[in-house]
Protein backbone atom coordinates (compact mmCIF):
# COMPACT_ATOMS: atom_id res chain seq x y z
CA UNK A 1 0.00 0.00 0.00
CA UNK A 2 1.85 3.32 -1.05
CA UNK A 3 0.23 6.82 0.04
CA UNK A 4 1.38 9.94 -1.03
CA UNK A 5 0.98 14.16 -1.20
CA UNK A 6 2.83 16.48 -3.04
CA UNK A 7 2.43 20.81 -2.92
CA UNK A 8 3.70 22.54 -5.40
CA UNK A 9 3.72 26.37 -5.99
CA UNK A 10 3.62 27.71 -9.84
CA UNK A 11 7.14 26.40 -10.87
CA UNK A 12 9.34 27.10 -7.55
CA UNK A 13 8.72 25.27 -4.76
CA UNK A 14 7.79 21.51 -4.30
CA UNK A 15 6.97 19.38 -1.62
CA UNK A 16 6.25 15.48 -1.31
CA UNK A 17 5.95 12.95 1.51
CA UNK A 18 5.45 9.29 0.56
CA UNK A 19 4.43 6.30 3.00
CA UNK A 20 4.82 2.83 1.99
CA UNK A 21 3.12 -0.20 4.34
CA UNK A 22 4.53 -3.60 3.12
CA UNK A 23 3.25 -7.01 4.02
CA UNK A 24 6.57 -9.04 4.83
CA UNK A 25 4.75 -11.84 7.12
CA UNK A 26 4.41 -14.65 4.58
CA UNK A 27 7.51 -13.51 2.95
CA UNK A 28 10.18 -16.41 2.52
CA UNK A 29 13.89 -16.57 2.14
CA UNK A 30 15.54 -17.90 -0.99
CA UNK A 31 17.91 -20.18 1.48
CA UNK A 32 19.83 -22.87 -0.67
CA UNK A 33 19.41 -26.32 1.51
CA UNK A 34 21.66 -29.44 1.35
CA UNK A 35 20.05 -32.65 0.74
CA UNK A 36 22.76 -35.06 -0.16
CA UNK A 37 26.96 -34.20 -0.45
CA UNK A 38 29.78 -36.52 -1.30
CA UNK A 39 33.52 -35.09 -1.26
CA UNK A 40 36.53 -37.08 -2.00
CA UNK A 41 39.48 -36.79 -0.52
CA UNK A 42 42.44 -39.25 -0.83
CA UNK A 43 43.56 -38.14 2.58
CA UNK A 44 40.71 -38.62 4.98
CA UNK A 45 36.87 -39.42 5.85
CA UNK A 46 35.51 -36.40 5.73
CA UNK A 47 31.78 -37.36 4.52
CA UNK A 48 30.43 -37.84 7.64
CA UNK A 49 31.21 -34.63 9.19
CA UNK A 50 29.47 -32.00 6.85
CA UNK A 51 26.01 -30.96 8.27
CA UNK A 52 23.94 -28.87 6.53
CA UNK A 53 24.28 -25.51 8.40
CA UNK A 54 21.31 -23.31 6.47
CA UNK A 55 18.25 -24.25 8.87
CA UNK A 56 16.75 -21.38 10.01
CA UNK A 57 13.53 -19.73 11.33
CA UNK A 58 12.84 -16.05 10.78
CA UNK A 59 9.73 -13.99 11.86
CA UNK A 60 9.20 -10.89 9.85
CA UNK A 61 6.99 -7.79 10.43
CA UNK A 62 4.99 -5.43 8.20
CA UNK A 63 6.53 -2.14 7.94
CA UNK A 64 5.75 1.30 6.97
CA UNK A 65 8.44 3.62 4.75
CA UNK A 66 8.65 7.08 4.69
CA UNK A 67 10.46 9.44 2.04
CA UNK A 68 10.06 13.35 1.69
CA UNK A 69 11.43 15.58 -0.53
CA UNK A 70 11.75 19.01 -1.15
CA UNK A 71 12.76 21.22 -4.45
CA UNK A 72 13.38 25.43 -4.68
CA UNK A 73 13.66 26.59 -7.85
CA UNK A 74 15.47 30.22 -7.76
CA UNK A 75 13.72 32.93 -9.86
CA UNK A 76 15.65 33.17 -13.87
CA UNK A 77 19.01 35.16 -13.80
CA UNK A 78 19.07 36.76 -17.20
CA UNK A 79 22.17 36.42 -19.41
CA UNK A 80 23.72 38.79 -22.23
CA UNK A 81 25.43 35.64 -23.82
CA UNK A 82 24.35 32.66 -25.74
CA UNK A 83 23.10 31.01 -22.58
CA UNK A 84 20.78 33.43 -22.27
CA UNK A 85 19.50 32.70 -18.44
CA UNK A 86 20.46 30.93 -15.79
CA UNK A 87 18.32 29.18 -12.78
CA UNK A 88 19.10 27.18 -10.17
CA UNK A 89 17.65 24.49 -8.16
CA UNK A 90 18.64 22.84 -4.57
CA UNK A 91 16.73 19.68 -3.53
CA UNK A 92 16.89 17.59 -0.34
CA UNK A 93 15.56 14.74 0.88
CA UNK A 94 15.31 11.77 3.76
CA UNK A 95 14.09 8.32 4.42
CA UNK A 96 13.46 5.60 6.92
CA UNK A 97 13.29 2.38 5.94
CA UNK A 98 12.50 -0.14 9.16
CA UNK A 99 13.84 -3.99 8.85
CA UNK A 100 10.99 -6.57 8.65
CA UNK A 101 13.30 -9.03 10.38
CA UNK A 102 12.43 -9.16 14.48
CA UNK A 103 14.10 -12.42 15.16
CA UNK A 104 15.55 -15.37 14.01
CA UNK A 105 16.81 -18.81 15.12
CA UNK A 106 20.21 -19.54 16.03
CA UNK A 107 20.94 -21.50 13.02
CA UNK A 108 20.25 -18.05 11.09
CA UNK A 109 22.67 -15.21 10.44
CA UNK A 110 20.44 -12.80 8.63
CA UNK A 111 21.51 -9.63 8.64
CA UNK A 112 19.57 -6.42 8.27
CA UNK A 113 18.84 -3.06 10.35
CA UNK A 114 16.93 -0.19 9.88
CA UNK A 115 18.05 2.42 7.25
CA UNK A 116 18.24 6.20 7.09
CA UNK A 117 18.95 8.19 3.72
CA UNK A 118 19.70 11.61 2.88
CA UNK A 119 20.03 13.06 -0.32
CA UNK A 120 21.09 16.31 -1.27
CA UNK A 121 21.28 18.01 -4.76
CA UNK A 122 21.68 20.93 -7.30
CA UNK A 123 20.99 21.98 -10.59
CA UNK A 124 21.06 24.61 -13.22
CA UNK A 125 19.22 25.00 -16.22
CA UNK A 126 20.17 27.59 -19.30
CA UNK A 127 19.38 27.76 -22.88
CA UNK A 128 21.32 25.61 -25.23
CA UNK A 129 24.77 27.80 -25.88
CA UNK A 130 25.64 25.38 -29.21
CA UNK A 131 21.94 25.78 -30.39
CA UNK A 132 21.80 22.11 -30.66
CA UNK A 133 18.19 21.98 -29.55
CA UNK A 134 15.88 25.41 -29.43
CA UNK A 135 15.15 24.61 -25.31
CA UNK A 136 16.57 24.37 -22.30
CA UNK A 137 19.45 22.80 -21.11
CA UNK A 138 20.17 21.35 -17.52
CA UNK A 139 22.69 19.81 -15.52
CA UNK A 140 22.25 18.24 -12.29
CA UNK A 141 24.42 16.79 -9.29
CA UNK A 142 23.60 14.83 -6.42
CA UNK A 143 24.71 13.08 -3.45
CA UNK A 144 22.99 10.51 -1.26
CA UNK A 145 24.09 8.81 1.91
CA UNK A 146 22.44 5.63 2.86
CA UNK A 147 23.15 4.75 7.06
CA UNK A 148 22.17 1.52 8.12
CA UNK A 149 21.51 1.44 12.24
CA UNK A 150 24.47 -0.20 14.45
CA UNK A 151 23.48 -3.28 16.22
CA UNK A 152 24.45 -6.57 16.58
CA UNK A 153 23.77 -10.32 15.73
CA UNK A 154 24.44 -11.81 18.94
CA UNK A 155 26.04 -15.45 19.23
CA UNK A 156 23.10 -17.75 20.51
CA UNK A 157 25.14 -20.32 20.90
CA UNK A 158 28.80 -21.67 22.67
CA UNK A 159 28.90 -23.76 19.48
CA UNK A 160 30.68 -21.81 16.51
CA UNK A 161 28.67 -21.29 13.62
CA UNK A 162 29.93 -20.62 10.16
CA UNK A 163 30.07 -16.71 9.74
CA UNK A 164 30.44 -15.80 13.22
CA UNK A 165 33.67 -14.32 14.90
CA UNK A 166 36.12 -16.33 16.10
CA UNK A 167 36.41 -14.34 19.13
CA UNK A 168 33.14 -16.07 20.29
CA UNK A 169 31.53 -12.25 19.48
CA UNK A 170 28.23 -11.29 17.55
CA UNK A 171 28.25 -10.16 14.24
CA UNK A 172 28.54 -6.17 13.75
CA UNK A 173 25.47 -4.63 11.59
CA UNK A 174 25.70 -1.04 10.04
CA UNK A 175 27.95 1.51 8.02
CA UNK A 176 27.14 3.89 5.31
CA UNK A 177 26.73 3.66 1.47
CA UNK A 178 27.74 6.93 -0.24
CA UNK A 179 26.11 7.58 -4.09
CA UNK A 180 27.09 10.42 -6.28
CA UNK A 181 25.78 11.17 -9.17
CA UNK A 182 24.64 13.28 -11.80
CA UNK A 183 22.46 14.13 -15.22
CA UNK A 184 22.48 15.93 -17.95
CA UNK A 185 18.94 16.56 -20.13
CA UNK A 186 17.07 18.97 -22.23
CA UNK A 187 13.85 19.82 -23.94
CA UNK A 188 13.03 18.82 -27.55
Amino acid sequence: LALGLAYRTDDVFSAYVDATWQDWRKARFQVTQLSSIDVTAPLADIDESITDGNGYEAQLASTWTLRTGLDLKLPEVPLDNDWEYVRVSVRGGFAYVPTPLRAQSENAAFLDSDRIQVTLGAGVEFHDPFELVDAPVWFDLYGQVHTLGSTTLPRQSDVPRAGFPVSGSGIPIGGSLIVVGGEWGFEY
